[in-house]
Order: C-alpha cells, then sequence, then structure tokens
C-alpha cells in the first residue's frame, strides 16, 4: 500500500526502479492506492518504491521497501517443542475447541441464510434471472439486488440506494454522465428535504467554484457541451429565507466528454459469442498514446461503471487487455472502448465501433432444481458442522472431566 498527503491521479510501484504496476485514481478525496503483487515467489524478492502523479508532476520516490521470502524450517521449529504439562495441554485443548465452536458457530449462521435464500427463491418469490444475477454479482448485490459489474454500479444505482447524510442531496446525469461534445446533459440535484433553491458547483484545481443557481425544479442543463464542462460536479440545496438552512454538499460527479480524440478499437478474443462458463478477453487498442483506456458496459438502456485500463505499448500503439472468466449472463451486452491522456481524465476519445457479447448454451438452470440442489449441499454442510459442533462440545465436556481428575489425584498422571 502506498499512501499520498493529497489526492492523487495515478500511483506507480517500481521495483528495480522499473515499473510494474500503475493504478488510477477515480476519486479525488483518495489517498492511498494497494498494489496487489500475487502470490509470493522467490522473484518477488526485490527493493520496492512507489510515487504518484499530481497534475501531471510526479513526486519524489518513496523509501525503499526490501521484500524477503522467509522459508519457515518446519523440522527445526518440531525439534523444539519441551515436554508439556497436563493441565497446559488441556488449556490449549479448551482453546482450540472454543475457536472451533466459534468458527463453526459463524459458518451455520452464513448457511442457515443461504438456505433461507434458497427456500424463499424455491417457493417462486424470486424469478431465475435474478437467481443468475446474485450469483455472478458482487456482495453488495445483497442489499438491493441491484446489476453489477466489474465491482462497479449502475449509474443511476445511487438514486435508490443513497442515505441522506447531513441532509445532503443526490446529483445525477441524465441521460448519462459520458456527454458526446456539443451534446447536452441535464443534471439532478434531488432531496426529499424540500428545499426551495439549488446551488451548482465544479471543482476546478482542487478548488470548488459556484455555477449556477437554479430552483425547486432541481434541474440545470448543459449544453453545447466543451471540454470546460468536464470535471467534477456537486450539488447543494438551500432555503431561500434563511442563509444557515442549507445541506452539506452532495457527493461527486464526474462528467466526461468524448470526442476529443480518434477512437480506439475493440476486439473479443477468441469471439464475441462466448459459451456460457467459458472465458473471453476483450482488447482495446490505438495508434495514439492512451495512457488509460476505458470499457463501458451498455445493458438494458443503462451504462455500468467504466473500468479503467493502463495502456502498454505494442506495435507502435497502445493497448490494454482485460479476461473476463467465467463468463455468465450478468457479462453480456454491447461494449465500447474509449482512450484518455493522464493529464486531462475527464477528456476521452469518441467510443470505439460497439461490440456485443452474446452468451450462448444454457444460461438460465432451471430454477426448482438448481435450488434443490442448493439446499441439499448446504444442508448436508450443516450436518457436518452440527456433527463438528457436538464432537468439540463433547471433547471438551471430557477435556473437563479430565482435569478434575487430575486436580483430585495429581499422582495418577505420573504412573
Amino acid at each position: 500500500m502506498c499512501k499520498s498527503p493529497v489526492g492523487f491521479s495515478r500511483f506507480r510501484l517500481e521495483k528495480e526502479n522499473l515499473r510494474i504496476i500503475d493504478v488510477i485514481n477515480s476519486s479525488s478525496s483518495k489517498t492511498e492506492a494497494r498494489f496487489y503483487l500475487g502470490k509470493v515467489r522467490k522473484d518477488t524478492v526485490g527493493h520496492y518504491r512507489c510515487l504518484y502523479e499530481v497534475k501531471n508532476t510526479w513526486s519524489p520516490r518513496s523509501e525503499t521497501l526490501v521484500l524477503e521470502v522467509i522459508h519457515e524450517d518446519i523440522t527445526q521449529a518440531s525439534a523444539t517443542i519441551t515436554e508439556v504439562t497436563p493441565g497446559s495441554t488441556l488449556q490449549s485443548y479448551k482453546v482450540w475447541n472454543g475457536v472451533r465452536m466459534a468458527l463453526a458457530g459463524v459458518i451455520l449462521l452464513v448457511l442457515g441464510a443461504i438456505i433461507g435464500e434458497a427456500w424463499y427463491d424455491f417457493r417462486g418469490l424470486q424469478t431465475c434471472k435474478r437467481q443468475e444475477e446474485w450469483k455472478s454479482g458482487i456482495v453488495r448485490i445483497w442489499i438491493n439486488y441491484h446489476e453489477s459489474f466489474f465491482a462497479g454500479f449502475v449509474w443511476i444505482q445511487g438514486i435508490s440506494a443513497q442515505v441522506v447524510e447531513s441532509q445532503k442531496p443526490f446529483l445525477s446525469a441524465w441521460p448519462s454522465p459520458i456527454v458526446p461534445i456539443r451534446e447536452h446533459v441535464t443534471l439532478y440535484c434531488q432531496s426529499e428535504l424540500g428545499f426551495e433553491m439549488f446551488s451548482l458547483f465544479k471543482e476546478q484545481r482542487g478548488r470548488i467554484l459556484q455555477m449556477q443557481n437554479f430552483s425547486s425544479q432541481q434541474s440545470f442543463v448543459i449544453g453545447p457541451v466543451t471540454t470546460a464542462h468536464a470535471g467534477i460536479y456537486r450539488c447543494q440545496g438551500f432555503y431561500s429565507e434563511s442563509p444557515h438552512g442549507s445541506s452539506a454538499l452532495s457527493d461527486s460527479l464526474e462528467i466526461v466528454v468524448t470526442g476529443i480524440y480518434r477512437k480506439p478499437s475493440l476486439l473479443a478474443l477468441p469471439a464475441p459469442l462466448v459459451k456460457s462458463g467459458g472465458a473471453v478477453t476483450l482488447k482495446c487498442f490505438s495508434e495514439i498514446v492512451f495512457e488509460t483506456f476505458i470499457l463501458v458496459l451498455h445493458r438494458k438502456g443503462l451504462s455500468v461503471d467504466p473500468l479503467y485500463l493502463v495502456g502498454e505499448p505494442y506495435d507502435g500503439g497502445y493497448q490494454a487487455n482485460i479476461s473476463i472468466a467465467p463468463v455468465t449472463a450478468a457479462h453480456a451486452g454491447t461494449y465500447r472502448c474509449y482512450g484518455s491522456v493522464s493529464h486531462q481524465p475527464y477528456e476521452w476519445s469518441d467510443p470505439s465501433d460497439s461490440l456485443d457479447i452474446t452468451i450462448k448454451g444454457p444460461v438460465f438452470q432451471n430454477c426448482t432444481l438448481g435450488n434443490s440442489i442448493r439446499i441439499v449441499v448446504a444442508g448436508l454442510v450443516l450436518l457436518a458442522l452440527l456433527l463438528m459442533l457436538t464432537k468439540a462440545w463433547w471433547s471438551h465436556e471430557e477435556l473437563k472431566m479430565e482435569r478434575r481428575k487430575i486436580l483430585q489425584n495429581p499422582t495418577a498422571v505420573n504412573r
């Protein structure tokens, strides 16, 4: 993990002064980045440093972090074990059984929730399609059953998921925050608190500047958009007769202007027709030096949060690849790819030609059969955990009895 004292546009991790990972920041308030190095191997050993970029300027490199791989000698460790007294043995068994029972109890609760959900679906209160999206989504889908992809939310998801914090309104864009140049976009500042007026703000060079006041209609039209309109917006509600009756600023909304550069190309390898459960690789590439490629999925009239990919040099141009596996129904839809440069993150190229990913094969299994299998498997696991809990409890009782015997007749232990 690498931290910066201020917001950054990109973090870079270097090993032996060579770049190995770049992380693009999608939030102005974020001041740290995490680099995943995968499973530790011999080549993981080395000297690491990180640095960050702010306003097209790179910071000095951090202090060197030396990573080493330690090989534990289990045989030697075992040889150092000394004789354990009966009292300490009983105590260690007692602790272990307590931990085991606690873990088993937590797993029982989780499996109970799974069986409850499966039975709920089994009774026909959920559709097969929602089950498939639940299984292929992420943990946040449990809360609102919103469609998710690439660890992102649907653009419009916040409308139903927002939580009022200190009278904070919600700012959204229609039809989309991704706006072609010279087109129009409508910003909506929404609140249930009945504010009479709203103010729109735009962040510029780290400062928040007020752009416009508008009435209780809660909407503001921008257009024809230019590159000057690209950036981060917030809104605030207030009452006209009370100078102190204002809300907190809304969460930020990023408005992106497209059409600044020529469009990149987008390919699906080996083919856009993918078997359910298979794998596909999406490749964005361009002859323009795009430091970032942005992949957007359009499904059912909505745009899923964009996925930012780091561009890499190839054959006189730049490219970025992402592999998807296993493919599910949640991955089907129309994909487009954009390109951008690091010093203008909210100004994108024209979109690539549309790429339709189609899933073939049995996308949705029979509801009754699928839920029956899930209930049976969860039931078997529950039975096994119940047996484990019973054994742990019985062992715990036996150890208590043994401890009483030792306390009553300590000489019997040494016979």
